[in-house]
């Protein structure tokens, strides 16, 4: 007779194990695509990943039919997880929260010297280390595709001028105008501040709207531009509406009707690359 190992496995561990990681990787697929996302969302998509994955210890099923279990709770993970616009945005937040997991599950299994590892705090310090290594590798193939495809020249005309900035067609920048619901184009607020009013500076919304107001000839009206991002709950951005806007890639000019204005007081590119964010509402 053979000898047959018994093995146990606590459902409650491994739901808790599941939830965390799951969490993890939904925080750091929407660090990569830079997509906004609330806490608690994040945190009932990962609840429904941790308990769905567990029907798995009870219902059999051929490989293929998990493979293809485990496709569909992606995509319901990242549809719960972000407020998504459009179906090509669930497939791509799908593919990058598997990518991050295939990455962090390899480096996890090989760098793991023996089955000892997988207890204990070696095991969390190990899965943490396998994830930053994921998330820094998939920045880096993030940008070198930003580099290749996405660079742009944006030309921005105003009462006072026109000026030219460097800038990035950006996926992630999905803010619009709450009023009018149109596209919102962030800038770099000095690559603008020479065709700017002088009361147009950080912090002091409500002197540029009173001299808007009051100046005859100026024609830039201050919009208020609320946006959520990594570390801050809620903030607002000070916009305009510009005389014209033009985006120019490889020879190709598209006009950005409609756009919005916004300027950051930081940088959006710590290598200075671009100085400007472009969304996706006018590249065809």
């Amino acid at each position: 007779m053979g000898v047959y190992e018994r093995v146990i496995i606590y459902w409650d561990v491994l739901w808790l194990l599941n939830f965390i990681m799951d969490f993890l990787l939904l925080s750091i697929t929407a660090t990569i695509l830079r997509w906004p996302h609330q806490f608690v969302r994040v945190t009932i998509s990962a609840v429904a990943g941790a308990s769905f994955t567990l029907l798995l210890l009870w219902v059999e099923m051929t490989p293929f039919i998990v493979w293809l279990y485990k496709i569909a709770l992606a995509l319901l993970m990242v549809r719960i997880a972000f407020p998504l616009k459009s179906l090509k945005e669930l497939w791509r937040g799908s593919l990058i929260f598997y990518l991050c997991a295939w990455v962090a599950g390899g480096i996890l299994y090989s760098f793991a010297p023996s089955a000892t590892w997988y207890s204990g705090i070696l095991f969390w310090l190990l899965s943490l280390f396998a994830l930053l290594i994921a998330l820094g590798l998939l920045t880096f193939w993030r940008n070198q595709g930003q580099k290749q495809a996405w660079q742009a020249q944006l030309f921005v005309t105003m009462p006072a001028g026109e000026v030219k900035v460097p800038a990035l067609v950006d996926s992630g920048n999905r803010l619009s105008c709450p009023l009018t619901g149109n596209p919102v184009i962030i800038v770099e607020y000095k690559a603008l501040a020479h065709l700017l009013p002088p009361a147009w500076i950080e912090g002091t919304f409500e002197t540029a709207a009173t001299e808007a107001t009051e100046l005859a000839e100026e024609s830039l009206r201050p919009r208020y531009i609320p946006y959520t991002a990594m570390g801050t709950s809620q903030g607002l951005l000070l916009g305009f509406r510009p005389t014209k806007a033009e985006l120019i890639r490889e020879d190709e000019v598209i006009q950005c009707c409609n756009a919005i204005v916004a300027l950051s007081h930081q940088r959006l590119d710590p290598a200075g690359q671009y100085e400007a964010l472009v969304p996706t509402a006018w590249d065809s």
